[in-house]
């Protein structure tokens, strides 16, 4: 079963955290709040405005900072070493509920960071 995108429901981010399990049965990450039942799902994954990228080469870290988006209760970050604009699960930085990341590592370019709401 999936679940509209854009039709909020009882089962959004109301399950229970299992350790063993990362993804749902479409292989994407389960959230920090993961939805009831065996499919992962977000409303209108837009992407937040003002993203603010910070290498800090003496650390080896990039920091990540963004406006918040009103109603937002989650952000995900996602990171391709390519410029297709095709990112999925396996780009996934991270989860957060900030409006700041940071990432052990320098990212590649040219590349593609992008960060969407989860609502």
């Amino acid at each position: 079963m999936h679940i509209e995108r854009f039709a909020h429901s009882p089962a959004d981010s109301a399950g229970c955290t299992v350790s063993y399990i990362t993804s749902d049965i479409d292989g994407e990450p389960r959230g920090i709040s993961p939805d009831i039942g065996a499919d992962e799902f977000s409303f209108v994954n837009d992407r937040v405005d003002n993203l603010i990228i910070k290498p800090d080469f003496a650390s080896n870290s990039v920091g990540l900072y963004w406006s918040a988006v009103p109603c937002a209760h989650s952000y995900q970050v996602y990171y391709s070493d390519s410029t297709n604009h095709n990112l999925n699960a396996t780009h996934l930085l991270a989860i957060t509920g900030d409006t700041t990341c940071t990432h052990a590592g320098i990212l590649s370019l040219p590349g593609v960071i992008t960060c969407t709401t989860m609502w």
